[in-house]
């Protein structure tokens, strides 16, 4: 078996460690994005709650999604990432249409509308037993074409997304830029250098929590799109499947 299969089997057994029959029903989407899901992990994305800790503590490992992430939404699935190098918050969104067998992969940077990249695979190809093989209790017997769909994921979703996002900042500001930031300084703060109001304050929360609640606008406005386009019987956004 290639490298990639076996990570990628890997990291599908401890999101759910009880194998495809640990679903919470037998649905072959929620395997490949599973599987999707576990190729964000392999390439250094880490799962974001967003209930905080006590969210985190109903998960069963680390690579396990938040609990109840298979029943949102019908026919999709949201997966949500901080990257221990990168400054902001992903999402990955798989959107399957039912009747063609087709999974839309999409993801995105909270807060950078032009980072978003898209990917379309054919279901039967990677989940080929359909929801009669969801029994198993084994991911290798389910999932198929592992290190392909590894490849892909990481190629037109993971090098994009990581190229185009923010990195976090690699060192403390110099001396010149912490006097600019400091209250009631003269010195002229940098070109480019962001202005937030002093911790603590009300302005500062707001400021704040107006940034989040973009974020979060932003990637449920994916989810809509996708949504109304499917009622819509829009034709994909990809010419390509994979």
């Amino acid at each position: 078996m290639a490298p990639r299969d076996d990570r990628l089997l890997a990291t599908l057994k401890a999101a759910e460690p009880r194998g495809p029959k640990g679903l919470a029903k037998a649905d072959p989407g929620a395997a490949l994005a599973l599987a999707a899901h576990c190729c964000m992990l392999e390439c250094g994305f880490q799962v974001s709650t967003p209930g905080g800790a006590d969210s985190d503590q109903q998960r069963q490992t680390q690579a396990s999604p938040p609990k109840g992430w298979e029943l949102q939404f019908p026919d999709e699935w949201v997966f949500e990432y901080v990257h221990p190098s990168k400054l902001g918050r992903f999402t990955l969104h798989c959107s399957l249409q039912r009747v063609s067998g087709r999974m839309l992969v999409s993801a995105m940077e909270a807060g950078a509308p032009g980072n978003h990249h898209l990917l379309g695979l054919q279901l039967p190809n990677y989940v080929p037993g359909g929801a009669a093989s969801l029994s198993s209790g084994d991911w290798a017997g389910v999932v198929a074409r592992q290190g392909p769909l590894f490849g892909m994921v990481e190629e037109h979703i993971v090098t994009p997304l990581m190229a185009m996002a923010s990195d976090l900042p690699t060192s403390a500001p110099s001396e010149p830029l912490m006097q600019a930031a400091g209250k009631g300084s003269t010195e002229p703060r940098p070109r480019g250098w962001p202005t937030l109001p002093p911790p603590g304050s009300p302005e500062r929360a707001y400021v704040l929590g107006a940034a989040v609640a973009v974020g979060a606008a932003l990637a449920a406005g994916a989810v809509v799109v996708a949504r109304r386009r499917r009622a819509a019987g829009a034709q994909p956004l990809l010419g390509w499947w994979l």
